[in-house]
């Protein structure tokens, strides 16, 4: 397994997550290869400086990671987390691991314009 983290910075006082949860983010399949499967969790973890705590999380797998056109792809995944709050000063986690299952290595486009990956909190 492969994985990248994500981390927004300390948060200046404490926000509340909840309910629906739908992360946007752009991939690849190595070198954009199609007919390949992919397979990706994404986790959303408290960040205290030091450790973190898992908050919820969510899957995708599909058997063409890549398709046409030969680019980044946007991919979304939606899941339902519990209610929690972020205390101030701790940061938002996005923990994005490639699973075993996938056929190569992912690749994903990170504080890129025109590739913006972002969090929709519901």
């Amino acid at each position: 397994m492969k994985y990248q983290a994500w981390r927004t910075a300390p948060l200046s006082s404490a926000i509340t997550l909840g309910n629906d949860v739908t992360v946007f983010l752009w991939s690849g399949m190595k070198d954009f290869e199609s007919g390949k499967a992919g397979s990706v969790t994404v986790y959303l973890r408290d960040f205290d400086g030091g450790s973190h705590t898992e908050i919820c999380s969510g899957s995708l797998t599909e058997p063409d990671w890549q398709g046409p056109p030969p680019s980044f792809r946007n991919k979304s995944f939606s899941f339902t987390c519990p209610t929690y709050t972020l205390t101030s000063g701790h940061s938002l986690e996005v923990k994005l691991i490639v699973n075993g299952s996938s056929d190569d290595d992912l690749w994903f486009a990170y504080d890129t314009n025109p590739y913006r990956t972002r969090l929709q909190i519901n």
